[in-house]
């Protein structure tokens, strides 16, 4: 589905059910210009697409799971400084193997 196919359709729906972005992005925590993003966007955080649709209007219905952006995490990458612990290992290697 489109991008802005879907923000319009998640802020159509939101509006035909009384409700809005902003109420939306209450719910989440989340700012106005964020849950906007979200809305717009073809994959967010688990945590947040689990919020949007946890999500319920004032007359107890939730924002169809067709309408909603896919759930996925990103991986995590390498821990912070990874690169000069391998650099500093290399060094002490070619340093036992000259006999300095």
């Amino acid at each position: 589905m489109s991008t802005s196919l879907r923000q319009g359709r998640i802020s159509g729906w939101l509006k035909m059910n009384q409700s809005s972005i902003k109420e939306l992005a209450d719910s989440c925590g989340k700012s106005i210009g964020a849950m906007s993003r979200y809305c717009n966007a073809s994959g967010v955080p688990t945590k947040v697409r689990a919020a949007m649709q946890a999500f319920e209007t004032s007359s107890g219905k939730h924002i169809p799971i067709l309408y909603l952006p896919e759930g996925r995490d990103k991986k995590p990458g390498p821990k912070k400084g990874w690169i000069d612990r391998k650099l500093a290992d290399l060094r002490l290697e070619m340093q036992s193997k000259s006999g300095v």
